[in-house]
């Protein structure tokens, strides 16, 4: 099934691009003199200048929920794969705590429960690492090249080695302790966030009510879960932030911010408490209890990432879309690719001051339901 002519494609980690210093990003930033002068067309545009709204990563998948909508009969390949079957087998190599804390099962539940629009297998089962078609290598807490080969035993230059991470290197090489340029060349494909990525991994997508909605598996679908009865007497601002090491300089932006308009911080990086920390070691849906108190209690929440890499966007972003709250972003993704026109805003266009003045406004005026 495989061309082992094609396969070897080796990727050099160390050469990724590297993540933005908050001061310098900023300092690039030409900062218009009016805090109303920033159009809001820039915060979101169409793809391509097209009146529609497409998210550009889910564009790609979307368009096979098309096809496979068309079909009549399942899809079935032309040729055997290497594992034996007629859909292939994905060996998923993930380590220490993300074996027990249930990061592993979220992670592939809806390819085991068969919500792909085409078919595929995950295994973790060591036995059949040889005849999987390709092997997917969780980088959380892989050291060295000779690690994992102790591990899984001497590879088949035929079989693809794929490097699979959700976190940006900065993250992976401060906290977890792994270190890139230990790995590079080793792996034959990419399974990251980055949009230059073979497989590209994202915490969410935007697709429109409707045909294209109805196309997904149901238990994606959800509608909006509060209404705006209550918007005169919401409070501004809310934000969660718990990872401390402030590398995007978001700490420092919500504390300048905070000089100008109220700014509610949950979480260890504030004074206020509610439920557990919501990342991607952890379960958590729109339904969690903190989740919903700040979608029916403020009008603002800032989705601040905690490093400027290009197209890192994580669950922060998406989590309160589906209450009447308006997202506030900071982060080193283009923005106007993956959320439609007039839904957020983009604090990278203000000084903590301008966007005090521009989020206090639009509490004052129904412009704010615009967006």
């Amino acid at each position: 099934m495989q061309d082992a002519n094609v396969i070897p494609k080796m990727i050099p980690l160390s050469k990724q691009k590297e993540c933005q210093n908050f001061t310098k990003a900023m300092d690039k930033v030409e900062y218009h003199q009016n805090y109303m002068d920033v159009p809001r067309r820039t915060e979101g545009k169409a793809v391509g200048g097209s009146p529609v709204f497409e998210d550009a990563f889910m564009a790609p998948l979307l368009q096979w929920y098309r096809r496979a909508a068309t079909w009549n009969t399942p899809w079935t390949p032309t040729v055997r794969f290497r594992s034996g079957g007629d859909v292939p087998l994905a060996f998923v190599l993930v380590t220490g705590i993300q074996t027990v804390n249930g990061w592993y099962t979220r992670h592939v539940q809806d390819i085991v429960d068969g919500r792909c629009p085409l078919p595929c297998k995950v295994t973790r089962d060591l036995s059949k690492v040889k005849t999987a078609d390709a092997v997917l290598i969780h980088m959380r807490g892989l050291k060295t090249p000779e690690h994992v080969v102790k591990m899984l035993g001497p590879r088949d230059p035929s079989q693809p080695w794929v490097m699979l991470e959700v976190e940006t290197e900065l993250l992976a090489n401060s906290v977890h302790q792994t270190n890139y340029s230990t790995l590079d060349n080793f792996f034959n494909r990419t399974m990251f966030y980055t949009r230059d990525s073979d497989i590209r991994i994202h915490h969410g997508f935007i697709v429109r009510r409707g045909l294209d909605a109805s196309l997904l598996p149901s238990i994606w679908r959800r509608q909006s879960i509060v209404n705006q009865d209550n918007f005169n007497s919401r409070q501004l601002v809310v934000s969660f932030i718990s990872h401390c090491d402030d590398n995007a300089g978001r700490l420092k932006y919500v504390r300048e911010l905070q000089k100008h308009v109220w700014v509610d911080v949950y979480g260890k990086c504030g004074d206020l408490k509610c439920g557990h920390t919501i990342n991607v070691d952890r379960s958590f849906s729109i339904d969690d209890k903190c989740v919903r108190m700040a979608g029916e209690n403020y009008l603002f929440f800032l989705a601040f990432e905690n490093a400027l890499c290009e197209d890192y966007v994580t669950e922060k972003l998406y989590i309160h879309l589906l209450y009447p709250i308006v997202p506030v972003v900071m982060g080193a993704a283009d923005y106007s690719t993956i959320m439609p026109p007039h839904s957020y805003i983009d604090a990278k266009q203000y000084t903590p001051q301008q966007l005090a003045l521009k989020i206090t406004h639009l509490a004052k005026h129904p412009q704010v339901n615009t967006y």
